[in-house]
């Protein structure tokens, strides 16, 4: 007896541009059953797929074509983008074969010791990453003059052709020995930052400023301790503070402050150019995810000649921050107080301070000039002289602090520090690790600085208020507006405490 044939029917999956062609066609006016006919599905098929079609028009859009599934391993999958991420940026070659290996490397340390690094596990890695292997190509080493002048006057003008003074950035980030007094300069001058004693006292600010001075935006802070002693009690900083183990800008870092900034300018319905250089912080594929930030970068290995912030612009704010410190120091000496330490959360203080009022706007003017940035549609005339007043300390109060030491060479002390470096993978396994916790707190760093807590009462803050208060009634020539910032600091506070 023969077998029986076989009449089940065939299974067919619609892709979702089939779905489409038949709700394009059912609208144009075919009949369910001819439609049925032409895609060898049953009319039942049809007729659900012209029911669900704002879904499927829906999936379209946003093109998702199929439900991405889960990554088995969240902490891997993100330790290989970061790795990835930053070889591409860098302009640094991969080949399946690294990828593979490097992800197991990675999965070792991670304790997914199961993972295997297939072909196949490359082969959707690099899908849901949207990965290609193409050959990369070198970026000359060097910049000549003659290419700084052509920037200047030839791309510059076309760059900021459109935009006004006060929507024209740059960003760029410094290091900085916060605890340095003078006698440690000589010292730690030497030190390059990549381990050592004097590696836990730096920090790594990112300054960015408009064309006119208008709009100094908040300071950027990265530190080594997520949790410094010193910001026990602490709720609100003048900054934006981050941290990782080298205090070092990342992409990571930078990408999160340029994303939180665009989505500020959006708010303000502002459509801004930022210049920044071509630091391995500074991923260029950020240009095509911003709204709002117009992203350009200044060419390579020329910063020293084109970027504003390094005219000048930084070298102020660390003359003022300089001489807070050593005005601190000659203050205690005078009262004959003990020399207290100076903490990550000082120093937030004092750069914050300074550079939100001492650094001026004239000098970010003719810092931008100097530079080259004039706007063709703009009528603006800048100062060709950047000096500015700045206050000064004498070699006799230098030597109460140090013998031989100049001021000038002490506000140049971390003038050569590193701000940022390829990730190491024990970077990168460490931001995708989370931080060790005791009863669900993070753990605080007791290591790089004294334990400072802040205790606010409200007996504290009336003797506060009522002494400033008193100081500006005793003071000859204090502007009105004075008193009302006074008045709405008091109100403040009150309200608070």
């Amino acid at each position: 007896m023969s077998p029986r044939p076989d009449t089940r029917r065939k299974l067919t999956v619609l892709t979702v541009h089939e779905r489409m062609k038949i709700i394009e066609k059912h609208a144009a006016g075919w009949k369910i059953g001819a439609i049925s006919e032409t895609y060898g599905v049953p009319q039942s098929t049809v007729s659900t797929v012209v029911k669900n079609k704002e879904k499927w028009i829906a999936m379209q859009d946003k093109g998702n074509l199929r439900k991405p599934r889960a990554v088995s391993n969240e902490r891997l999958e993100k330790a290989m983008k970061l790795f990835v991420q930053q070889a591409r940026e860098n302009n640094l070659p991969l080949s399946g074969i690294m990828i593979r290996e490097k992800a197991k490397d990675f999965a070792c340390q991670l304790g997914f010791t199961e993972f295997k690094g297939s072909a196949g596990w490359l082969s959707k890695f690099a899908k849901r990453q949207n990965l290609a292997f193409n050959k990369l190509c070198g970026e000359s080493a060097s910049v000549d003059t003659n290419m700084c002048d052509d920037f200047k006057q030839k791309t510059l003008p076309d760059l900021v052709r459109g935009y006004d003074p006060k929507d024209i950035y740059n960003a760029d980030e410094t290091a900085s020995f916060y605890k340095c007094l003078p006698d440690k300069t000589y010292t730690m001058q030497s030190e390059a930052c990549h381990g050592g004693k004097y590696s836990k006292q730096r920090i790594t600010v990112l300054c960015a400023t408009n064309m006119d001075g208008s709009d100094k935006l908040p300071l950027l802070v990265i530190g080594k301790s997520k949790k410094p002693r010193c910001f026990k009690n602490v709720k609100s900083l003048p900054v934006i503070y981050e941290s990782n183990s080298k205090a070092w800008m990342t992409s990571l870092i930078f990408e999160k402050w340029l994303n939180d900034l665009d989505k500020k300018f959006g708010e303000e319905n502002r459509k801004v150019l930022m210049f920044v250089d071509n630091c391995t912080a500074h991923p260029k594929r950020l240009q095509d995810k911003l709204i709002n930030i117009n992203l350009q970068f200044f060419p390579p290995n020329a910063t020293s000649v084109l970027q504003p912030l390094d005219l000048g612009i930084i070298k102020n704010l660390k003359h003022y921050y300089r001489y807070s410190l050593v005005k601190r120091r000659l203050d205690e000496m005078e009262q004959k107080k003990d020399f207290s330490d100076i903490t990550v959360l000082d120093a937030i203080k004092y750069m914050s301070r300074n550079w939100a009022a001492d650094v001026k706007p004239s000098t970010i003017a003719n810092c931008f000039a100097k530079a080259g940035f004039v706007c063709p549609d703009a009528d603006q005339q800048w100062n060709e002289d950047i000096q500015e007043d700045l206050p000064t300390i004498t070699d006799d109060m230098m030597a109460h602090l140090s013998e031989g030491v100049s001021f000038s060479a002490y506000c140049n002390v971390d003038d050569d520090l590193t701000t940022a470096e390829l990730m190491s993978d024990d970077d990168i396994l460490e931001f995708v690790t989370e931080p060790k916790s005791v009863n669900g707190e993070d753990v605080e760093d007791t290591e790089d600085d004294p334990q400072q807590p802040l205790e606010v009462t409200s007996s504290m803050v009336r003797n506060t208020l009522g002494a400033m208060n008193n100081i500006l009634a005793a003071t000859e020539n204090v502007p009105a507006e004075m008193f009302g910032i006074y008045y709405a600091l008091e109100q403040f506070l009150q309200q608070k405490y």
